[in-house]
C-alpha cells in the first residue's frame, strides 16, 4: 500500500485577495463524485454476506493459517482474561458405538489452535493423533479429508487436524484392512472440563453486548459474532442486530426465552433482534445466559461532531515570525455508504489573527482487517484546502491534494472504544508542503492528539506555520 502525491494549481490573485480557480473546483468535485458513484453502485461488492454451512468443521479445517485467537494483548487492554479460554486437555475422544480393536485415539497435547470462521465466530482445532495395530492398510477422514496411514510391519498412526465440535454431528471415520475384512469406526469430540466460558467477539463492542450467565457449572463454553443489519420501516432506516452464537456441547436444541429452537447449523444459533426489548434469554440444561445488548431504533447515515482544545501554534512569513499557545476549533462529519466506506468531511480553524483553516473532503476506504480482525487498515483519498490571513490579506491554498493511511485498533483499552493512528502527507511540490499525523482514542466523544505542518509559496512569498494540541470531541447531530 502506498501514498498517493497529485499536485495542481488551483489559486489565482486579483489585489492579493485570492480567488479560487473553478477549474479546480469543478475537478475535484468531479473526482469526489465519480469516486462516491462508483463505490456506491458496487455496494454489494462491499456488503458482508455470511453463508452458514451444514457444519463449521470444514471452514475450520480449511484455514490454512490459523491467527485467531481469543486471547492477546490487544484483547488484554481491552480487560479480557489473560488466562488462555482451553487446551487440548479440555477435549476428549469417544468411541461412538463399538470401538476398532488395537486402535487408540487422542488429542495431541499443545497443538490447539482458534480458527476465524465466517469473520465473526471462533472455533478451535487440534491435532488428533490414531494409532493403530495389526491393519494392512488405514486411514482417518474427517470433513471432507481422508489421511491414509503410514504402516510399517502393519503398526502404524495416522496425525490429522479435527475442529473441536462436540457430538456426533462432528463425526470422524477410521477404516482399516485386516485382510480380507474391512472395519469401520466412529469418533467423536467432547468437551470434558467443567470449564464453562462465555466469549464475545469484539465485532459485538458498538452494541454493548454483555451476558450473565447462571445456574450450574456444566461441560460446555459460547462465542458469540455480531453484524448490524440496516433494514427499512416506514419511518426510516431502522436497526436489526444478528447476534450468531456457537455453543458447544449442549446437543443441537436450545431454549430461546423459553421456547426450543433448534440450530440452524451444528451448534450454531443466529438471532435476530430488534431495539426493544435489549434482552434475551438462553438455556441448554442448568445453564442460563441472559444477553443484554443496545442498539438504536433508528439509524442515520450521516453523523456530525466539534471538538476544541489548546495548540501551540507557529507562524512565519510575509515578514512575521510568531508563536503562541491558541484555541483551535474543528467540525467533522462522516456520511456511511457501505461497511467499508464513508465519506468523511473535516474543518478547522484557529481563532487568532491569522485565522488559519483547514478543510478537507476524503474518501474512507477499508482495505484490510488484520491481527485477528482488530486491526483496521483505510485509505483516506480526496482533496485538501488551506486558508491563512497574513498582513490583511486572505489567502485560500487549493492546490494540495495530500492522501492518508489510517490504522483503526478496535476495543483499545476497553470495550467500544477504537485507536485511531493516522497520517496525510503532501511532500513539498512546487513550494507546497502538507502533513497532518493524529493519535485519536474514544468512541463518540474522543480526545485527539494533532500536528500540522504546512508550506505555501504566495505571491513569490513563503509561508510556514505548525500546530501541535490536544482536542476533546463530541457528538453534535446525526442525520439523513
Amino acid at each position: 500500500m502506498g501514498i498517493f502525491y497529485l499536485s495542481a494549481r488551483g489559486t489565482s490573485h486579483y489585489h492579493g485577495v485570492t480567488r479560487v480557480n473553478k477549474r479546480f473546483w469543478l475537478f475535484g468535485g468531479f473526482l469526489c463524485l465519480s469516486a462516491i458513484g462508483i463505490f456506491s453502485n458496487s455496494y454489494q461488492a462491499w456488503a458482508v454476506v455470511m453463508h452458514l454451512q451444514a457444519s463449521m468443521a470444514e471452514e475450520v479445517l480449511s484455514e490454512t493459517v490459523a491467527t485467531a485467537t481469543p486471547l492477546g494483548l490487544l484483547g488484554v487492554l481491552a480487560g479480557e482474561s489473560l488466562d488462555a479460554p482451553f487446551s487440548t486437555e479440555d477435549f476428549e475422544i469417544q468411541w461412538v458405538g463399538s470401538p476398532l480393536a488395537g486402535v487408540k485415539a487422542s488429542l495431541k497435547s499443545n497443538t490447539l489452535q482458534w480458527v476465524r470462521v465466517q469473520e465473526i465466530l471462533q472455533i478451535p482445532r487440534a491435532r488428533l493423533v490414531v494409532e493403530l495395530e495389526d491393519a494392512d492398510a488405514a486411514q482417518v477422514s474427517h470433513a471432507k479429508f481422508t489421511q491414509p496411514a503410514f504402516l510399517e510391519n502393519r503398526h502404524g498412526q495416522v496425525e490429522i487436524p479435527v475442529a473441536l465440535i462436540s457430538g456426533d454431528q462432528n463425526p470422524i471415520s477410521v477404516t482399516l484392512k485386516r485382510g480380507k475384512d474391512t472395519l469401520r469406526g466412529r469418533l467423536q469430540v467432547r468437551m470434558k472440563s467443567k470449564k464453562h466460558r462465555v466469549m464475545i467477539d469484539t465485532s459485538c463492542s458498538p452494541f454493548q453486548l454483555n451476558e450473565v450467565s447462571l445456574g450450574e457449572e456444566q461441560s460446555d463454553w459460547i462465542f458469540m459474532g455480531c453484524r448490524l443489519s440496516r433494514v427499512q420501516n416506514s419511518e426510516g432506516r431502522t436497526s436489526s442486530l444478528e447476534i450468531f452464537i456457537f455453543w458447544d456441547n449442549v446437543g443441537q436444541t436450545i431454549q430461546i426465552n423459553g421456547i426450543d429452537t433448534p440450530s440452524s447449523s451444528v451448534s450454531i444459533w443466529p438471532l435476530r433482534l430488534a431495539s426493544q426489548p435489549g434482552s434475551v434469554r438462553l438455556k441448554a440444561g442448568s445453564h442460563q445466559v441472559d444477553l443484554r445488548y443496545s442498539i438504536p431504533e433508528r439509524l442515520h447515515n450521516g453523523t456530525l461532531g466539534f471538538g476544541a482544545g489548546p495548540y501551540d501554534y507557529q507562524f512565519q512569513g510575509n515578514g512575521e515570525n510568531s508563536q503562541s499557545p491558541q484555541l483551535l476549533v474543528n467540525l467533522h462529519g462522516s456520511y456511511f455508504l457501505t461497511e467499508a466506506l464513508q465519506v468523511v468531511a473535516s474543518g478547522a480553524m484557529t481563532l487568532d489573527s491569522h485565522n488559519f483553516t483547514d478543510l478537507g473532503l476524503y474518501l474512507r476506504l477499508e482495505t484490510a482487517r488484520i491481527v485477528d480482525k482488530r486491526v483496521g487498515i483505510h485509505l483516506l483519498l480526496g482533496a485538501h484546502a488551506i486558508g491563512f490571513r497574513s498582513a490583511g490579506q486572505f489567502y485560500l491554498v487549493t492546490s494540495q491534494f495530500p492522501q492518508g493511511i489510517e490504522a483503526t485498533f478496535y476495543d483499545a483499552f476497553r470495550k467500544n472504544a477504537n485507536l485511531d493512528l493516522g497520517f496525510f502527507i503532501f511532500p513539498p511540490i512546487s513550494g507546497n508542503a502538507y502533513y497532518n499525523v493524529w493519535l485519536r482514542w474514544g468512541a463518540e466523544i474522543f480526545v485527539q492528539v494533532n500536528y500540522y505542518l504546512w508550506q505555501t509559496t504566495e505571491n513569490s512569498a513563503p509561508f510556514t506555520a505548525g500546530s501541535l494540541g490536544v482536542s476533546l470531541g463530541v457528538p453534535l447531530l446525526q442525520f439523513w
